[in-house]
């Protein structure tokens, strides 16, 4: 389906295996395995978090167990600080949450990145939850995903902070908020107007978002 794309990270993968071997590879799954057991027991030894389910391989999904504590903001003082973790919207009984994929390239930083995550969980929590707007909330609620113009995509830029050519924000939990406010099929159209206006060409002297 991905046509040629695909061929360079499967000949990649395959020169790797071939380099280190079977008793590499399981030795790397094992590293990366041994990373994200530590991450987990230090996720819940800090305050405020807790590791959403016990990782049965090496992926990890951390969320806040306090309301003063906004796990978008987290991410935020997380990227600030070096560190990218993804940020999930909750869906169903399951919480916004941040979700890691640990490789064996960590092995060695965890308590680095357990450093880290502590000071992050400080900042975030002395600069509180996201603050929606007033009145913000009813207009995401009027949308329909299905009928959405662009001049309603505008002014919800705009009401996000990201209209009249300001680009990409530095700090993403005000938009991921705003974002977590919508049903999950008005937030695809969203996600997929807001990617399609990044790749709008620019004609020179002309002023973005107009």
């Amino acid at each position: 389906m991905q046509s040629t794309r695909s061929g360079g990270p499967v000949a990649s993968a395959w020169a790797v295996v071939r380099h280190i071997g079977r008793a590499g590879y399981a030795e790397l799954a094992r590293a990366a395995r041994r990373s994200a057991l530590a991450l987990a027991g230090g996720v819940d030894a800090t305050d405020g978090l807790r590791v959403l389910v016990a990782p049965d391989s090496t992926l990890l999904a951390l969320t806040t167990a306090d309301e003063g504590l906004d796990v978008f903001t987290l991410a935020d003082e997380m990227l600030a600080r070096g560190w990218y973790l993804q940020p999930q919207f909750g869906f169903g009984p399951s919480p916004a949450n941040l979700h890691l994929t640990v490789t064996a390239a960590l092995s060695g930083q965890e308590d680095a990145l357990l450093s880290d995550l502590r000071a992050a969980v400080d900042a975030a929590r002395a600069a509180g939850p996201v603050v929606i707007a007033d009145g913000i909330a009813e207009v995401v609620a009027a949308l329909d995903p299905d009928a959405l113009t662009p001049e309603e995509f505008g002014g919800l830029l705009a009401a996000a902070g990201l209209g009249g050519g300001k680009g990409l924000p530095t700090r993403m939990a005000p938009v991921n908020a705003l974002l977590a406010l919508s049903p999950p099929r008005l937030r695809e159209r969203l996600t997929a107007e807001f990617f399609g206006r990044l790749q709008q060409p620019v004609l020179p002297g002309a002023v973005v978002g107009e």
